[in-house]
């Protein structure tokens, strides 16, 4: 603040201050202290041009700034403009004034600067992508002083984000460019960082699709093209339903199946990269006829059969019918009814019809038809070509005639002859005349063509003149003459004398002499006149002989005995009295009320009816010196009245009153169940409560019960599907024999609680095939095992612990049977050369049965075969009577019954909701063996309780369950077939029946696949959990085969998937699969997908992996590198192998345990849990 003045200056000392000395001083003026510095305070690093200001300072010639590091500017007046660079820091920003003399007081204003984010890191994420791919995601480290970060993407890459991270998606035009990132706060953006992006690109969108847009169902090689499209590596084709075909290339050639619909044929471009836009060309896939239906009309003809009719149901989608005759039928229609003439040379065969329409035929539909044959023209006829009247027993005979059952011969007028042969013998009467035998064939088809024989019949001499004589004559009269006038035509005479009269003299002459004996009788001489052809017409004479006295015998029979023999039969016994013969009359109901006439001999026959009678209804049955006979053709439950006559045979002389007595024949009674069931009820019975005399039946479908003591019969049969139970503690006691008939239709039934009961029971045993098996068992106890069974390989025992069966033959047969007899409880597999019904005979089991069970390490470990032992079906289901401990699953155990007819082991498992295959029901028949599978050794016992009557035949489910598929494969090529079941909603995957396969080795096998085993039925937590089911199937024979699919609907969309033919089938849609399969093919053969979308459209294949004999089988659906990845519970890898596409088998013995098999792509992953045991 100085000013300008003088300084002045004096001496001093102690005495004062000296003179002053004066010097004028000039003080110029510093600048005066600067005034606020106006301007912002608050900066960012970068910004720019920011002015700061100070007010004007006096005295000040310039001004001098000082600002924060990093910030630049220069000013030499009261304002200044500053540029913060990136570097710049807080701090001050001071002005002073200046001039010549310097500085004058600063002033200084605080600055804040605030940070701009620092530089980008490097960026981290893929560099190489595709076309189309999506989140793939960019990281830079955290960059400090950012509040967000500013993201730039190649064209066509979207993703937004304000972090340090960002999710980019690939659309298909994306191409390569950078990414680059940078930091961002208020102050603005930090320097950036760049990642280079090369974005390969998706196939170009594929153009239009040319080929048929119209094609039929069945048609073949049809041939789709595609302009190459740029980028593809490979084509995807996508077919309509149906249809199929494979290829990588722009151009496919299709197969459009019999079941193959309308839709649209798709393809795109593929490559590393991905698909590109699909094009879509619609198809019209215009339908083949269905499957023609059963064909109705006769299967039995006959050659010339004319005017048969056949038709079947209407075909969907036929506009004609083709239809193919048998060999010799005509007959032309193109609708769906046909009238076919059968000609004389027609032979059996098929009729044949398929739809046809402008796409083809339709599976065509046969009826076989058998043409029994007209007989064959008749051969020539050989015998006699001339003849003479009244000739007997002239044979003809004509050759066999093929196909003839019979014969018609045709005879002269006036002959006699009947046969049904090619062997005739004819009688020629005295008025036949010349003529023609003609014969021909005759079957249930009709007369074949006739042949003629021509015969010449020479006369027989007229009867002789009137005959003279004596009329009168008396018993014991000799030399009695009778002469005819003589006839020079004639070579002899012939004579016939009453009974008791003889020629003594001029025999075959016109005079003879007659002696009569004592015991002659009345009646007529009569004489013929005889040429070379014979006796002629005779002339006749009545002869009145008068009797001599009769002599009776003195005493008559006595100690009539009658007693009954069989059903029709009785035999009836006496003393003889003193004549020299015996006549028995007999007569039904009634006493005999009329006696033999005296003099008259009477002919006896002991088949009741056939006999001479004495009366109305009284019958001769017996005439000679005997004391017994048995008399047949008798009713039963009916009285038959006899009279015995002692006569002497000289005089048939009858002594007179007779023997008499009488004799009943056995009763029946059959059971009619027509007010109960209640044997003690009288109404229930044809002929009353039966007794000790009566037989008694119980016929099919009847059910008789015993309910209280004391009942009585004499022989007892139950006819098949008869049934009766006598309760515990009730009585029927049984004189005669018992009886329980088996045949086709089915088995009798018995249940009882009593010992000591002995019966033959019957099994019916069919036989269809050349060494047919039948599972069987004895319900008797101690009975021999006959060898009638087909040698020597025709009966069986198994045998646990060997796992294998022992031959009857086999020396160790007998030990590991338990001895030469049927062993109740046990089965046995038995061949028979025929249709037999075999006979057990014995005391009937009952009461508590402990059947041996044994478990042996091996292959068949716990596999025993054991039987009904009782003369009644047992029931598997039933609540209470079984111990079942030693079974697996005891509480829903399996059975296994052989079913010969299918060629196939049934399945029965015993739950709250029961499941069972190929007719096997619970109820297991009489002499029916079946398999169990244990756990553990032991006894698996029953009791009377598990006893019931049932229809003894193979039972077959018409249930429809909605968590339950039932699918059963039929072949063409015989009868055989099987069954498996797939149910879901069970609390686990353990539960279910394993596969038997089956002894017949053409038959077919069908079987799931789970746990490294194969299942008959097979029970699975959820289809969520198992939405892809393996199916092994094994061809008993090279041929065709069908899969037929039960209860699917309810399932949603079911998917059968043929790895063989690569073809997938909507069972939901069409339930029947037909395919070709050959012996030696692969068993992995199918997949089932289990969908819910409703949509009938192909699923995605899907991987496919199980464990199976220390294998583990793979089908890898995808085209790409792919690797099979196999971990422990602990998550270590085991095992690792490349997989190709398609079906792969690698072998890994591994221990059981829990493993996840893990395949991936560079795109996928699929993943299974396998349990291995």
């Amino acid at each position: 603040s100085a000013v300008s003045g003088s300084i002045t200056v004096k001496g001093n000392n102690s005495c004062g201050d000296g003179a002053f000395s004066s010097l004028s001083i000039i003080v110029n003026p510093l600048p005066i202290a600067v005034g606020t510095i106006s301007g912002l305070s608050t900066v960012c690093q970068g910004q720019s041009s920011v002015t700061y200001t100070v007010p004007s300072i006096n005295n000040a010639t310039s001004y001098v700034w000082i600002l924060p590091t990093g910030a630049t500017g220069t000013s030499s007046t009261n304002s200044i403009i500053v540029n913060y660079g990136t570097s710049a820091v807080s701090g001050s920003i001071t002005v002073n004034g200046n001039n010549s003399c310097g500085d004058g007081t600063s002033s200084s204003l605080s600055i804040t600067v605030n940070p701009l984010p620092v530089a980008a890191g490097t960026i981290s994420g893929l560099s190489n992508v595709c076309q189309g791919q999506s989140s793939v995601t960019y990281t830079v480290p955290v960059i400090s002083n950012a509040t967000s970060y500013v993201w730039t993407l190649p064209t066509g890459a979207s993703g937004t984000s304000s972090t340090n991270s960002i999710t980019v998606n690939y659309g298909t035009s994306a191409v390569s460019g950078s990414i680059t990132v940078k930091g961002n706060n208020s102050c603005g953006d930090g320097v950036s960082s760049s990642l280079s992006i090369i974005v390969n690109p998706l196939p170009v969108a594929a153009e239009s699709i040319s080929g048929l847009s119209t094609v039929c169902q069945g048609q073949s090689s049809v041939t789709y093209t595609v302009p190459a499209i740029s980028n593809a590596t490979s084509y995807v084709w996508t077919l309509p339903s149906g249809a199929s075909g494979i290829s990588s290339t722009n151009s496919i050639t299709i197969n459009y199946g019999t079941s193959a619909v309308s839709g649209s044929i798709t393809v795109k471009g593929n490559n590393n990269c991905g698909d590109g836009v699909s094009s879509s060309l619609s198809v019209t896939v215009n339908p083949l006829p269905v499957a023609a239906g059963t064909i109705s009309g006769l299967t039995t003809v006959c050659q010339e059969q004319s005017s048969v009719t056949y038709t079947v149901p209407a075909i969907s989608y036929a506009t004609s019918y083709v239809w193919i005759l048998p060999t010799g039928a005509n007959g032309t229609s193109s609708a769906n009814s046909i009238t076919v003439n059968y000609g004389t040379s027609a032979v059996s065969g098929s009729i044949t019809v398929k739809g046809n329409n402008s796409c083809g035929d339709g599976a065509s539909s046969s009826l076989s038809v058998t043409v029994n044959p007209l007989p064959a023209a008749a051969g020539t006829i050989t015998g006699l070509d001339t003849i003479c009247q009244g000739q007997n027993n002239v044979v003809y005979n004509v050759p066999s005639i093929s196909n003839a059952t019979s014969y018609l011969w045709e005879l002269l007028i006036g002959t006699s002859g009947t046969s049904l042969t090619n062997s005739i013998i004819v009688d020629f009467s005295t008025s036949t005349v010349s003529g023609i035998i003609t014969v021909k064939g005759y079957n249930s088809c009709g007369e074949g063509v006739s042949s003629s024989f021509p015969v010449i019949v020479n006369p027989l001499p007229i009867a002789p003149g009137i005959i003279t004589g004596s009329d009168t004559v008396m018993q014991g009269q000799n030399n009695v003459n009778y002469t005819v006038a003589s006839d020079t035509s004639l070579t002899s005479y012939t004579w016939t004398l009453p009974s008791g009269a003889s020629i003594v003299s001029g025999l075959n002459t016109n005079s003879i002499t007659v002696n009569y004996s004592n015991t002659a009788v009345s009646g007529n001489i009569s004489v013929s006149g005889n040429n070379y052809c014979g006796i002629g017409a005779a002339s006749s004479k009545a002869v009145f002989v008068i009797p001599l006295p009769c002599t009776q015998p003195t005493i008559q029979a006595t100690l009539f005995t009658s007693s009954v023999l069989e059903n029709d039969s009785l035999k009836i016994g006496w003393t003889r009295g003193n004549g020299d013969s015996v006549l028995v009359v007999a007569r039904k109901g009634d006493a005999v009320n009329a006696d033999p006439m005296r003099g008259i001999s009477y002919f006896p026959d002991s088949f009741f009816g056939n006999g001479s009678y004495t009366g109305t209804g009284n019958f001769v049955v017996y005439k000679g010196t005997g004391t017994s006979v048995k008399i047949s053709g008798l009713m039963f439950g009916t009285t038959y009245h006899f009279a015995v006559y002692e006569y002497n045979a000289t005089s048939t002389c009858y002594k007179i009153p007779a023997l008499t007595g009488m004799g009943v024949t056995i009763n029946y009674s059959i059971f009619t169940e027509a007010i109960s069931n209640a044997w003690e009820n009288s109404a229930n019975w044809s002929d009353g409560i039966p007794d000790s005399i009566t037989n008694v039946i119980i016929p099919s479908n009847k059910f008789a019960v015993v309910n209280s003591s004391n009942h009585k019969c004499r022989n007892l049969t139950i006819a098949p599907l008869g049934k009766l139970t006598i309760n515990n503690g009730k009585s029927l006691d049984i004189k005669g024999n018992f009886l329980i008939r088996s045949d086709v239709t089915g088995t009798g039934s018995l249940i009882h609680y009593n010992t000591g009961v002995n019966a033959t029971v019957q099994r019916y045993i069919s036989h269809n095939n050349a060494d047919e098996f039948h599972m069987l068992a004895s319900p008797v106890a101690a009975q021999a095992i006959a060898p009638d069974f087909n040698a020597p390989d025709g009966f069986f025992v198994w045998n646990e612990p060997t796992a294998n069966w022992i031959e009857y033959a086999e020396a160790t047969f007998a030990a590991t049977n338990g001895g030469a007899y049927f062993v109740p409880g046990k089965g046995y597999a038995v061949s028979y050369p025929n249709i037999t019904t075999k006979n057990f005979y014995g005391e009937l089991n009952q009461g508590v049965f402990n059947i041996p069970i044994t478990y042996t390490a091996g292959t068949y470990s716990g596999w025993n075969f054991v039987a009904n032992p009782y003369p009644s079906a047992i029931d598997w289901a039933a609540n209470s009577g079984w111990n079942r401990n030693v079974l697996s699953h005891k509480d829903s155990s399996a059975i296994w019954i052989w079913n010969a007819g299918l060629g196939n082991y049934g399945t029965y498992i015993n739950s709250n909701s029961p499941d069972f295959t190929n007719n096997v029901s619970n109820y297991i028949p009489v002499s029916q063996g079946f398999w169990v599978n244990a756990t553990t050794q032991g006894m698996l016992s029953m009791t009377d309780a598990v006893r019931v009557h049932s229809s003894q035949t193979f039972l077959k489910s018409s249930q429809s369950v909605s968590n339950r598929i039932r699918l059963n494969v039929t072949s063409t090529v015989n009868t055989y077939s099987d069954e498996i079941i797939i149910k879901f909603g069970n609390e686990n995957d353990f539960g279910g029946a394993e596969k038997m396969f089956s002894i017949e080795s053409s038959a077919p096998s069908l079987y799931s696949i789970k746990l490294d085993r194969n299942w008959s039925i097979n029970y699975l937590s959820s289809i969520d959990q198992h939405s892809v089911v393996p199916l092994g199937f094994k061809a008993g024979v090279d041929g065709d085969y069908l899969i037929s699919a039960l209860g699917v609907q309810p399932l949603g969309n079911v998917m059968l998937e043929d790895l063989k033919t690569g073809t997938q089938q909507n069972l939901s849609v069409n339930s029947n699969y037909s395919f070709n399969a050959q012996t030696n093919d692969d068993p992995n053969r199918f997949l089932l997908h289990f969908t819910s979308t409703g949509i009938n459209e192909a699923v995605d294949k899907t991987p496919n992996i199980y464990y199976s004999n220390q294998t583990i089988h793979v089908y890898n659906p995808w085209q790409d590198k792919t690797t099979l990845n196999v971990y422990d519970v602990n998550g270590r890898l085991i095992q690792s192998f490349d997989a190709k596409a398609g079906n792969n088998n690698y072998i890994l013995p591994i221990s059981q345990g829990v493993y996840f098999v893990k395949l991936v792509d560079q795109h996928k992953v699929f993943v299974k849990k396998e349990v291995v045991y």
